[in-house]
């Protein structure tokens, strides 16, 4: 209640209560002076009545003329110099009294503070002895009244209230006019404060005028200081809400451009992205295109190999196979680069041998190293685990490509490769070095090695061919795998190169190979069946190929087989899928393995979300086609 009172109310409350309490003290003080004077005379009166009471009352009371006596003390109460007086003899007896009712109050008694009496009066008691010729008679008792104390007392109340009432009076004109005066100037200040919460930033109080009085009054008073320091805040309001103003325009100004920005990079993003997808597009259409007879030859190159040739013959169907899958390297390299660049390549981690993981891919490797006469020594540590969590084709892309690079550029020594285990708490890591003798790598050169394009130096190219681009698949595969690579190498010494993977460890067992299958091959370039032909029966498969669906429908309906290698890239190729699918709907499945030159997780998808048992690489691969087709065949019997 008291917040919401006006300041001046307030003013005017506080000095009230200041002169009230003044008054108060002051009336206090002057009454206790008053009394203590009052009470001195009290004291002096009864210290004069002492001796002339002992003078009047010793001889009659020697005499024992009681008349006598009971006159003297009626006459001193019946003056007003003592309300009462009892005058009692030598034995403590009463022998007159007057102002005083023995009978009914009793002898009265010396005290040191005031006496109430029955009639609202109160009284001081005193006593004198009374003796004669040093022989004490008796002793008189008198009391005179406090009314005239009380009376002062009250009187200087009296005036202390009446005077603190005209002094609040007095004081409401005068408080009126000072806070008239006193508050001129915080009502500017109001004034200023409304305009500016106005938006008026341009104070109306007079600057000049408040420097005036601050100067005249040596510093100025309290309100003055105040108004100064609001001018000051005032001005630096407005410079910062010119600032705040001009801060607002510039940041428009910068989104506008951020805006614009947005959509330059928003139609660079989409020509991006066009562009991309054009080059993904030519990229496999020019593999298709290129692959496609590729495949032809080395299929036909892998069963000339195993027929019975002359030497002559022989180097020349191991040209073809060199150049071929070198071709081939060269042309996965480019579109690996280029799925690594938009994101495409995708990590499939299932369960895998782990020695044939690492053993497989190296064959050819090792029989190129013997051919140049290059030591080769595959050493893996027995602690390895016999299963581990993989994407085996990366894994193997990888050791390839190492091991291809120590043995393009080893020409004497050996080749060295190591695998070992570091086992951890939860799985573990794979460490594979591959060691040479070769040329080795200039320190210069060691920064830009894992560069694409890159090489030790240009003759190397020359010299020994490659398009530079296997070491820096290697380490963007290693690292999509949550793995690190690196190497040593001292130029015409040699080089060591490895990498470590964390693995994880399968819970599955390992499914144990069985051969002997009935194998439907569904393809629709001659070639491609003669290769995939010869090669399913190099693994005991007893092999139907048939060129397309309508010959696939009639084959499933007439024999029986315990798996579909079905073509994909072909023009009916999903379209056969789905009819071979549904002819055995209801009965046991015959699972199907999809075959396709770019086999990238997208179509691995697909091929699942269709039903399909595996999807498989063209040109196929004794390695994977095995394992292939006995986990097709052991899924569809468990179902």
């Amino acid at each position: 209640m008291l917040r919401s009172l006006p300041f001046r109310l307030k003013l005017f409350t506080l000095a009230a209560c200041a002169l009230v309490a003044l008054a108060a003290a002051l009336t206090m003080i002057q009454d206790r002076l008053v009394l203590k004077v009052l009470e001195a005379q009290f004291e002096s009166r009864a210290a004069a009545a002492r001796p002339i009471l002992q003078a009047a009352l010793a001889a009659p009371l020697a005499e024992r003329d009681f008349a006598t006596i009971q006159a003297i003390i009626t006459e001193s109460v019946n003056a007003g110099s003592f309300a009462h007086m009892v005058l009692l003899d030598a034995g403590g007896q009463p022998v007159a009294a007057a102002g005083w009712n023995v009978a009914r109050d009793g002898t009265p008694q010396y005290q040191g503070r005031p006496l109430a009496m029955p009639d609202g009066d109160s009284r001081m008691v005193y006593e004198t002895p009374v003796s004669l010729a040093g022989q004490r008679l008796g002793t008189v008792h008198f009391g005179m009244s406090l009314a005239p104390i009380e009376a002062a007392h009250a009187a200087l109340v009296t005036g202390g209230v009446v005077a603190a009432i005209l002094c609040v009076a007095l004081m409401v004109p005068v408080v009126e006019l000072g806070s008239r005066w006193l508050f001129r100037p915080l009502k500017r200040l109001e004034a200023a404060a409304a305009a500016i919460r106005g938006g008026d930033y341009d104070t109306p109080l007079d600057p000049r005028a408040l420097r005036a009085t601050v100067a005249r009054e040596g510093g100025g008073d309290e309100i003055a200081r105040l108004g100064s320091t609001f001018i000051a805040m005032a001005g630096a309001m407005r410079e910062r809400l010119e600032a705040l103003s001009a801060s607002e325009a510039r940041q428009r100004a910068l989104l506008e451009e951020a805006r614009l920005r947005e959509a330059l990079l928003r139609t660079a993003k989409e020509q991006a992205e066009v562009a991309t997808r054009a080059k993904s597009e030519f990229l496999a259409n020019m593999s298709h295109e290129v692959r496609t007879p590729l495949n032809g030859i080395l299929g036909m190159a892998q069963i000339l190999a195993a027929s019975e040739l002359n030497e002559a013959d022989r180097e020349a169907v191991q040209v073809i196979l060199d150049s071929g899958n070198l071709l081939l390297g060269i042309i996965n390299d480019i579109l690996d680069i280029s799925r690594l660049e938009s994101g495409r390549v995708k990590i499939e981690v299932a369960s895998v041998d782990t020695v044939p993981m690492l053993s497989q891919p190296l064959s050819a490797l090792a029989a190129a190293a013997l051919r140049k006469g290059v030591g080769w020594t595959v050493e893996l540590a027995p602690d390895l685990p016999r299963q581990v969590m993989a994407d085996r084709m990366r894994v193997a892309q990888v050791l390839v490509n190492l091991a291809g690079n120590a043995v393009k550029f080893t020409e004497s020594g050996q080749i060295r490769i190591r695998a070992r285990w570091l086992q951890l708490p939860a799985g573990g890591r794979l460490r594979v070095e591959v060691a040479d003798t070769g040329i080795g790598i200039p320190r210069e050169s060691w920064p830009q090695l894992f560069e694409r394009f890159a090489q030790a130096e240009m003759s190397t190219t020359r010299r020994y061919g490659g398009s530079g681009l296997g070491l820096a698949i290697s380490r963007q595969l290693v690292e999509l795998m949550d793995g690190r690579i690196g190497f040593d190498s001292q130029p015409g010494q040699g080089s060591t190169f490895w990498f470590e993977l964390p693995l994880g460890l399968p819970a599955l067992a390992r499914m144990e190979a069985a051969g002997g299958r009935r194998v439907l091959v569904v393809e629709a370039l001659p070639s491609h069946r003669t290769a995939a032909s010869a090669l399913l029966r190099q693994l005991d498969h007893a092999v139907t190929t048939v060129g397309d669906g309508k010959a696939a429908e009639a084959a499933l309906r007439d024999q029986a087989f315990d798996v579909v290698m079905l073509d994909l890239d072909g023009p009916e190729g999903w379209e056969t899928a789905s009819r071979l699918l549904g002819m055995t709907k209801g009965q046991a499945r015959v699972p199907i393995i999809g075959t396709a030159e770019q086999p990238d997780t997208a179509l691995r998808e697909r091929c699942g979300a269709a039903g399909l048992a595996g999807l498989l690489g063209k040109p196929m691969r004794l390695r994977d086609l095995h394992p292939a087709i006995q986990t097709a065949v052991a899924e569809a019997a468990a179902r």
